[in-house]
């Protein structure tokens, strides 16, 4: 008797059940055929799909690693043999205008929010491909809080800031969250901001109608990158954000910044690091709020300092700073922008700059409310509203109000 579409369905299938018994994770292999395509680098398009991966590397066809959550694991799936690797790998490589037989290093921007490092033989012993996944997706201020990258009142604070007519300039090495708080910081903008994204990484994605995105990555003529960043400064953007520079031309970014105001740029600190000590002090007078980033054992980046800028004293004067169990303390100081935030008419309580006062992160929200000394009963209404109702949520409506 011939079976219906449902009856087949829920039919006991038992080569489906073993299929599903062995496999214990996702199989990343495409074939031959699919891997070949101009645009796909086969395995890898697979792996890109997974946004909890933010890196993947690969050391020849049978030698592929992921770092997924801050830990590094190697997967078993790979490319048949070194032949396809190779085929796929100067297929692209040809598809991009990549001069093969010359260079065997390439820096390419593989897709948004993804940058590829590619290095062929005879440089490398194989084939080597180095992703860079940036997945700003789900990149904002709650859930970089829930990841302990920063306290609750500095994420208050740097939201507060965000539409204010100020620098901020945000330094970091490389993977330390730099990209991922730029990318939080516009999306709690207002949606009255009206704000321009450059970005000369290709690593932004920003749905905002308020905003105008330009990506510089593909524009490699420095005298043009600098003709449309002027045009746009002189037009009628509140805000501007400035994702790396493809030159790293110090220079470039103490000139916007001294002559405007509601610039955010992002900028690799070891190029910082490496400009002379009057070039330095002419940066941090252009800037009124200075945030560093970096990287910890776990593989997790964090907020190390949010300092504060005078043009009187040639040093940034520190507001909150990482301490010795990496969590975020105040150092007693009453920021200047305050008053701003006063005349813009931003609740904050200014108890949260005192020395003696204990920052608090999702998982400890209970130790906030017993604290002697709290913050005001506006902030704390945002906090019971933001994380303590939204734990008696199901599931898909807390997914549905993850992002700001």
């Amino acid at each position: 008797m011939k079976l219906s579409l449902k009856d087949r369905l829920n039919e006991e299938n038992p080569k489906i059940k073993d299929i599903k018994q062995e496999s214990k994770e996702p199989v990343y292999y495409k074939t031959s055929e699919e891997a070949l395509k101009i645009d796909s680098l086969g395995i890898i398009d697979t792996l890109l799909a997974d946004d909890e991966i933010n890196n993947i590397f690969v050391n020849g066809a049978k030698n592929i690693r992921i770092e997924k959550k801050g830990k590094i694991k190697q997967i078993n799936s790979n490319f048949k043999n070194e032949t396809e690797l190779e085929k796929i790998v100067n297929k692209y490589l040809k598809y991009k205008g990549c001069d093969i037989e010359n260079e065997k290093y390439f820096k390419l921007n593989y897709k948004k929010g993804v940058n590829l490092s590619l290095t062929l033989p005879p440089l490398s012993d194989k084939i080597t491909l180095n992703f860079k996944c940036f997945n700003n997706k789900f990149a904002n201020l709650k859930t970089l809080e829930e990841n302990r990258c920063l306290s609750k009142e500095a994420a208050l604070f740097l939201e507060a800031i965000s539409n204010l007519d100020i620098n901020i300039l945000i330094l970091g090495f490389k993977k330390s969250l730099k990209t991922t708080l730029l990318a939080s910081l516009i999306k709690v903008l207002s949606e009255n901001t009206q704000t321009c994204v450059i970005d000369y990484l290709n690593e932004i994605e920003i749905n905002k109608s308020n905003c105008a995105y330009f990506d510089f990555s593909i524009l490699k003529d420095i005298k043009k990158q600098k003709e449309i960043t002027n045009s746009l400064i002189s037009s009628s953007f509140d805000k501007l954000f400035i994702n790396g520079l493809i030159n790293d031309n110090i220079e470039d970014i103490l000139k916007i910044a001294s002559n405007n105001k509601g610039i955010v740029i992002n900028y690799d600190i070891e190029n910082l690091n490496n400009s002379n000590t009057e070039i330095i002090n002419k940066i941090y007078k252009a800037f009124d709020i200075i945030i560093t980033c970096d990287k910890f054992k776990d593989r997790a980046g964090k907020i190390t300092k949010i300092l504060q800028t005078s043009k009187q004293d040639s040093a940034p004067q520190e507001i909150f700073y990482l301490n010795e169990t990496q969590k975020l303390d105040s150092t007693g100081l009453i920021p200047e922008v305050y008053n701003k935030m006063k005349e813009n008419n931003i609740s904050f309580n200014q108890n949260i700059f005192d020395k003696d006062y204990k920052h608090t992160y999702s998982n400890d929200i209970n130790e906030m409310l017993n604290s002697e000394k709290t913050i005001n009963p506006e902030i704390l209404k945002k906090f019971k509203k933001d994380f303590l109702n939204n734990e008696t949520k199901e599931p898909s409506q807390n997914n549905e109000n993850r992002d700001l």
